[in-house]
């Protein structure tokens, strides 16, 4: 089968590195053609700025700790919320707040750029590997687990995601031209026999 245009393509390379990574039979990813990935916009800046807001507020009223912008020592607080259940499991909208907050660490720590998807299903926040198509959303990682009765566990989320982001950077890196070597001669069984 041949691929035949810039935008199938995309999307053949977004869906192999969610599926190699699990997030598609997790629900994170849409598999809707076609789509654009665009730099965001103000109202998903100020979308994510609220949301880093409420956790912030939850992770200093609650636990004495405030988010510490993408360090990875958010991951503990983070979890802790989780653990010590200050987000609610039917809260939808914190427990995708919490997935901005694991968003940031995974953008800080591992290089990955805010961007938005739009496609048929609308605009979604997503992390992308430097300009490759290879897309991460984050948001709805801690919401979908939780819906479908998953524990979630932010340190093996942020681990995951970096094993891919390793992964893919190889992948998409130019490949050097390997120099040419002569073959070795095999060795003459009549000259080199004991």
């Amino acid at each position: 089968m041949r691929i035949r245009t810039h935008r199938h393509r995309l999307w053949l390379n977004v869906i192999t590195a969610l599926l190699a990574a699990g997030f598609l039979a997790s629900g994170s990813v849409s598999a809707q053609l076609p789509a654009r990935i665009e730099p965001l916009g103000s109202a998903e800046k100020a979308k994510s700025d609220r949301q880093r807001d409420e956790i912030n507020r939850l992770g200093r009223r609650y636990l004495g700790t405030p988010l510490r912008g993408g360090d990875p020592r958010d991951l503990v607080v983070l979890q802790r919320l989780l653990d010590e259940q200050w987000v609610n499991r039917n809260d939808i909208a914190s427990q995708q707040a919490l997935g901005v907050a694991l968003g940031d660490v995974m953008a800080s720590g591992l290089r990955l750029q805010w961007v938005v998807l739009d496609d048929e299903l609308g605009r979604s926040r997503a992390l992308r590997l430097n300009e490759t198509p290879y897309l991460f959303f984050p948001v709805t990682m801690v919401s979908k687990r939780m819906a479908n009765g998953e524990e979630v566990d932010f340190k093996n989320l942020y681990e995951t995601v970096q094993v891919e982001v390793e992964r893919l950077s190889t992948r998409s890196q130019p490949k050097r031209r390997q120099r040419e070597r002569p073959a070795r001669p095999l060795p003459d069984p009549i000259l080199e026999a004991p």
